[in-house]
């Protein structure tokens, strides 16, 4: 096959670059919170086996690896239309069929986000070119970085085939193996703390001192600005304070970069809004790790230093910040529990409520027709396929509540039972296995109510209590209207907040109203059970289906994007190690 006709086959787009290295530099995102689970991660490849392409020599490969992402159209970024795009490539190995490539790929891991990536192999025919197609095609593989970085020891091998869009039921001839490893890259989730002081602050207020609050801006790669990353409480009346202790995440102060520009600005703060400059002093995060405790530093304003050199006078600063503590913590990040074996395990609850309408009905939120996933299936496929990569055996229990159910020859309202109706064991194997418990119970039981939640919960709880110590839970409700126990779903829910490693994803499908899952999510205010306890930490994630209905993979990260943070605060308060590797 000519190569151009390959390429053509993939549907490939391909940016050509005049140097295409710099997409191997640091990737760049907006400024995100601390508690953003994004981190960066680099990808190491190597290949077996490579079919050789070459007549009188070996073949001299290279790896580009491409993502899927968002489709640019104008100046819009379209997440429902994805497109190819280059990533970055290795060096070129001369003469090797079993190349081991020392150029890795930095990409930026999101936990929420399905990240597809295309890691395709060439001969170099025309080491000058850059055009792909003046090259000769040796093999492509697909893989999620989710399956990379849910791997034991975070390393996939996959076989190199000449046409990905084939499924592995057609027979291809082998082209070789790659394998990625993937590393967390080290240090960008750790915390700086902070202890800082002023003395001898300008005085800014006519009739009084100063009112003066700290910011901290870190300097952008794209240009000679800063970005603001941190901003203190005010003191009010005073030239001389201590500021609150306070910490940032290194991914947020420098982006792991302890050489990167930062700047630490004093200001006198107004109602008005418009805050007067006090003074401003310039360093990197490695310089400040050489401080010894109670080490001050100049604040200059450069404004009145001009001034009052022009006029001839004298100036020394606008005050003195003191750094009474800086220190680095290493805090263990989320990928660190998954290299070290740490499971997440999916369980799924399902509304089957007469609410829902017969499943027969074509109105019916249950209703199943060829070529077209109902709600609960979309939810389903969407979410659990990125979450089934951090689960080794892909086992998943599946429940039903809300129906009339037969068993022991009567039929009786339950609200949780297993879909597969195997009492013993509830759990069923990876997406297939759920589709078809779901669809199994959906014949076979009578819709009817109400709807209640806290006996899913409390068996949810129970069995996350039984694997603390190697798996985090994720109960995934899905469900088509207000419940119905509200008191009782909260007491489990606050309950469950102290000491069991439970997040709680509710997915509201339909158009009901929903009003009361937005309190289980309490993004707002605690949950307080009847006992007068309130919720300790947050477990509880509320997402409407409607609101994504035509974006599935904005529906994946609204779902999921919380459960990160919810597994690290979970580790952090009962202080859990990550297992070693």
């Amino acid at each position: 096959n000519h190569p151009l006709i390959v390429f053509q086959l993939y549907n490939i787009e391909f940016h050509h670059l005049t140097n295409y290295q710099q997409y191997n530099m640091y990737p760049q995102s907006p400024l995100r919170d601390d508690s953003s689970p994004s981190t960066f991660v680099d990808l190491s490849v190597s290949c077996k086996n490579l079919k050789d392409m070459d007549l009188f020599s070996k073949s001299d490969p290279q790896v580009v690896l491409f993502m899927k992402v968002p489709a640019v159209q104008g100046q819009r970024t379209q997440s429902r239309y994805m497109e190819w795009r280059e990533i970055g490539r290795t060096e070129i190995i001369w003469n090797n069929l079993n190349p081991k490539f020392a150029q890795s790929f930095r990409v930026t891991y999101r936990f929420e986000e399905l990240q597809e990536l295309k890691f395709v192999v060439v001969d170099i025919d025309k080491k000058n070119s850059k055009n792909l197609a003046d090259q000769d095609f040796i093999g492509v593989a697909m893989v999620n970085l989710s399956e990379i970085v849910g791997s034991p020891g975070q390393v996939t091998t996959r076989q190199l085939v000449l046409d990905s869009t084939k499924t592995t039921s057609h027979k291809q001839k082998p082209r070789g193996l790659i394998s990625i490893r993937a590393e967390e890259v080290a240090g960008t989730q750790d915390m700086v703390h902070f202890s800082l002081e002023a003395k001898q602050l300008d005085k800014k207020d006519f009739f009084g001192k100063s009112d003066p609050f700290l910011v901290i801006h870190r300097g952008n790669i794209e240009d000679s600005g800063f970005t603001p990353v941190y901003k203190s409480e005010v003191h009010k009346k005073t030239l001389n304070l201590k500021w609150n202790p306070f910490s940032i995440m290194i991914n947020k102060l420098c982006n792991g970069d302890y050489s990167r520009a930062l700047k630490f600005e004093v200001w006198d703060w107004n109602r008005s809004g418009n805050h007067d400059f006090i003074g401003e002093f310039h360093t990197n995060l490695r310089t400040l790790l050489t401080f010894r405790f109670g080490d001050g530093v100049s604040l200059i304003n450069p404004e009145k230093k001009a001034r009052k050199e022009k006029k001839g006078k004298k100036y020394k600063d606008s005050g003195v910040l003191i750094f009474s503590q800086i220190h680095v913590e290493k805090v263990n990040t989320f990928l660190d529990y998954v290299r070290g074996g740490f499971e997440l395990n999916l369980n799924v609850a399902i509304d089957f409520t007469y609410s829902n309408k017969n499943p027969q009905d074509p109105s019916s939120l249950h209703y199943m027709q060829q070529g077209r996933l109902n709600g609960y299936q979309s939810a389903i496929l969407n979410v659990g396929r990125i979450l089934l990569d951090y689960d080794k055996d892909k086992a998943v229990a599946v429940y039903g509540f809300g129906a009339k159910i037969l068993r022991n020859g009567s039929w009786n309202v339950s609200h949780c039972f297993p879909c597969n109706f195997n009492w013993q064991n509830p759990e069923v194997i990876g997406l297939d296995g759920i589709m078809q418990a779901y669809d199994y119970s959906r014949q076979n039981v009578q819709f009817f109510g109400p709807t209640n939640f806290s006996d899913v919960i409390r068996q949810a709880v129970a069995k996350a209590r039984r694997d603390a110590q190697r798996s985090y839970q994720i109960l995934l409700i899905l469900t088509d209207g207000e419940i119905s126990d509200m008191q009782q779903t909260t007491d489990e829910i606050v309950e469950a907040s102290y000491d069991v490693p439970l997040s709680i994803v509710i997915v509201g499908i339909g158009n009901a109203n929903f009003q009361k899952m937005d309190v289980l999510d309490s993004d707002d205010t605690k949950l307080q059970a009847s006992n007068g306890r309130k919720m300790q930490r947050d477990i509880v994630q509320f997402v409407p289906f409607d609101k994504f209905v035509n974006d599935p993979k904005q529906l994946a990260i609204e779902v999921l994007q919380e459960i990160p943070t919810q597994f690290l605060s979970y580790a952090r308060q009962y202080k859990i190690p990550a297992p070693e590797a």
